[in-house]
């Protein structure tokens, strides 16, 4: 509680000619929380604490305090008519301290380029070079890759696919998703994964609310979901993509890059739209940071409609890397997925906390360079040569906003980390202004991976996207 008691006290008082000095009493226990008091003596205030020593430590308490002192003192600077609420709780050097430590470095990337126009440099740089392989021996060069994409981006404009939509793919783990995923921002489209193992009403929602006029998907799996849709439906199975259409490239840093559909469990799945901006400005830092590069091979064992997919179905194709599907069987096969690294020299992974750890403690010949872990807490693990990165990030931020690189000399409380290069992540309190360093807080994340926002729910993509 805080009170603020107007007028002014006195040191001392004249009673029929005799000095008296007032003194504090406490009166009564103290509250649950501290409760401050505001004295205006005749040329300052003075702030008084009753807490429960207890439960608050001295140096808190003392901090509080000394807190309360400055919001007095920028109060008392503020304009008239300033309300409390609106005083900053930091000096002005607090202040620039705090938002130094939320910035991330700065780093220089072309932002009007997309990831077709980084993965179309690839193909002209090494046409030969693999780019993609599965887990069922596909393999694909960057030559074919491109065909492939624009063969089918060709069949998807003329079903209707425009800049600014959505297309729906619903594929197994193979070669044929890097080419639908390229085919549709070819079109200056957004792609919308759906996982075959979700209920059929959820992926009928899913391709009504995106308003995606085409699926793209096998006869096996839509047969086997007997979706209801009033689309188009282009099954991969059909098509023969060998044709050499001509180039198209619709894709522009305002269209979008994919949208994923949350897990809805507040209610109905909602959309979040990730422009080419966020996914370019994500791939600048990331490629850097990780080391993605020709001859570098990035392992996808995460579900394609999970946003966590994204920094490996990307940056090595940007980079000119390798990417390598693992079917849905051996991506959830430990021991599977080690043997697979190992057999073709893999390199890196982005994959959850828990199923990371388990790698890294059960196989300690894992022959990666790093793997981004994130979802759950990370807690001490077993020695390892792989760099281990704690990211943090929501799907509203292109998926990562932060990561910490682990120490593992040490035993720690292993944090989420500073802002990712270009961003700022922000700790306020619920008013949204800066809180002090040490203060817990929301976290508010800006900067160009931030996502266009909630597909077709303005009012809650207002209250979020402020």
């Amino acid at each position: 509680g805080f009170v603020y008691q107007e007028g002014t006290i006195v040191d001392s008082l004249n009673l029929d000619g005799e000095i008296v000095t007032p003194k504090w009493l406490m009166s009564g226990g103290a509250s649950e929380l501290p409760s401050v008091q505001a004295f205006g003596w005749r040329d300052s205030f003075e702030f008084r604490i009753t807490a429960a020593f207890g439960k608050y430590g001295e140096a808190f308490l003392k901090g509080f305090i000394e807190r309360c002192a400055v919001v007095a003192a920028n109060f008392a600077a503020a304009e008239a008519g300033a309300t409390l609420a609106s005083v900053p709780v930091l000096t002005a050097d607090e202040t620039k301290s705090v938002l130094a430590l939320s910035k991330g470095e700065e780093l220089e990337y072309d932002a009007s380029k997309t990831f077709v126009d980084l993965f179309l440099g690839q193909v002209e740089a090494r046409p030969d070079a693999v780019a993609v392989v599965d887990s069922s021996g596909a393999e694909l060069s960057y030559a074919e890759l491109d065909a492939r994409s624009s063969a089918l981006a060709a069949e998807l404009e003329k079903l209707g696919v425009k800049p600014g939509g959505f297309v729906g793919l619903m594929l197994p783990r193979t070669a044929d998703f890097p080419v639908a995923m390229i085919a549709v921002q070819k079109c200056g489209a957004g792609y919308v994964p759906m996982d075959s193992e979700y209920p059929a009403d959820r992926l009928a929602y899913m391709l009504e609310n995106s308003e995606a006029p085409v699926l793209v998907t096998t006869r096996a799996l839509f047969g086997g979901k007997k979706i209801v849709f009033g689309g188009k439906v282009v099954f991969v199975d059909d098509l023969h993509l060998s044709s050499t259409p001509a180039p198209v490239n619709l894709s522009t840093p305002d269209t979008p890059a994919y949208m994923i559909y949350t897990s809805g469990s507040t209610g109905k799945p909602k959309g979040v739209v990730l422009p080419n901006r966020a996914l370019t400005a994500m791939l600048a830092w990331f490629v850097r940071d990780c080391d993605i590069r020709p001859g570098k091979k990035n392992l996808s064992i995460t579900s394609f409609s999970f946003d966590a997919s994204v920094p490996d179905l990307f940056p090595p194709l940007a980079a000119g890397g390798e990417l390598h599907i693992l079917s849905e069987e051996l991506r959830k096969d430990l021991e599977g997925v080690h043997d697979y690294a190992a057999k073709v020299g893999a390199t890196g992974l982005t994959t959850s906390t828990q199923l990371g750890l388990a790698l890294v403690n059960t196989y300690p010949d894992l022959p990666l360079d790093y793997m981004m872990l994130g979802g759950e807490k990370m807690v001490p693990f077993a020695k390892t040569p792989v760099r281990m990165l704690n990211g943090y990030g929501p799907t509203e931020f292109a998926v990562c906003s932060s990561y910490h690189e682990v120490d593992q000399s040490k035993t720690y409380d292993i944090p989420i980390g500073r802002a990712v290069a270009n961003t700022w992540s922000f700790v306020v309190d619920k008013l949204g202004a800066l809180v002090p360093a040490g203060m817990t807080g929301e976290l508010a994340l800006a900067g160009p991976q931030l996502a266009d926002g909630y597909w077709k729910l303005p009012e809650k993509t207002a209250s979020v996207f402020v």
